[in-house]
């Protein structure tokens, strides 16, 4: 089980010196500001991470979880699990789970957890929500096609999910193997919580962002591989680029989120999304 937790004694801050445990020192920025901008907003991000567990890994992150500086310093009352999966997948017993790789197409949250139930009767399958519920947890299905959530209109279920949040509340986002809707799911959401001016003066901008979840085990998403490579990341991470620079500007101005407007009538209506794709495409060295 892969988690990363954002915990306040993973980064110590020592007379403008930042060190971590986990990460060499020679790799981070050497300006002050930049230092500063990897580390703010941390203490109160609220989230963490993995790939799919069974029932009984569920119950060890949910004890990790609880036992976190973070959890405890912002007084969480709660945890919802953020299942990213569109495709089918269900707990069996304490230790195990099956799932498929293919995605449902064009189906509600609704109609996936009916045919769900319809696919596991006669079996000891569970569905991972009930799971999650039995154990006394909110459970929150945003299903996103695998490698897909960059395309298109597909993230405005999880923007939607954003804008329905309760306070104080821990969310723990799981895809299949914890890496491309997980991390991309994560850092929005650091986005949404960091994007504006915080008591540090200044926003957090999108690179420090992008760094910090990879420092803690995210998946590289804005780091684009050599274009003469013949293993598909390419164009895989100059997507998500491309998405997640978008999703910054729709998080951070005043005319995107905080006005109410959904992702995809922004996406429509904004000019300065056709700029900052050719600005993206430029800079990865792709064709207009």
């Amino acid at each position: 089980m892969v988690t990363r937790e954002y915990l306040s004694d993973t980064w110590k801050l020592n007379e403008n010196k930042v060190t971590t445990d986990k990460v060499d020192e020679a790799s981070l920025p050497s300006r002050q500001a930049d230092r500063h901008a990897l580390v703010a907003g941390l203490e109160n991000l609220c989230i963490s991470g993995s790939g799919q567990f069974s029932k009984a890994g569920l119950k060890l992150l949910i004890e990790q979880i609880k036992g976190s500086e973070t959890y405890q310093r912002n007084n969480c009352t709660n945890i919802c699990i953020v299942d990213l999966r569109e495709e089918n997948h269900f707990l069996i017993g304490d230790h195990e789970y099956v799932h498929t790789r293919d995605s449902v197409k064009g189906e509600s949250v609704e109609q996936l957890i009916d045919n769900q139930k319809k696919l596991i009767n006669g079996t000891n399958f569970r569905l991972e929500g009930d799971v999650v519920r039995e154990l006394g947890f909110e459970y929150a299905l945003v299903p996103i096609k695998d490698n897909a959530i960059a395309q298109g209109n597909r993230a405005e279920p999880l923007i939607n999910f954003f804008r329905t949040l309760k306070s104080h509340t821990w969310l723990h986002f799981h895809c299949r193997i914890g890496q491309g809707r997980t991390t991309a799911a994560m850092e929005i959401y650091d986005m949404l919580k960091n994007s504006m001016p915080g008591k540090w003066g200044s926003v957090v901008p999108l690179s420090a962002i992008s760094i910090r979840h990879l420092l803690f085990g995210g998946y590289p998403l804005m780091i684009l591989q050599s274009k003469d490579k013949d293993d598909g990341l390419y164009h895989y991470q100059k997507d998500y680029g491309l998405f997640l620079a978008t999703a910054y500007i729709f998080l951070k101005e005043p005319k995107g989120f905080s006005s109410g407007i959904s992702w995809t009538e922004w996406l429509k209506s904004n000019p300065r999304k056709g700029d900052l794709e050719r600005k993206y495409r430029l800079m990865a060295g792709c064709s207009e």
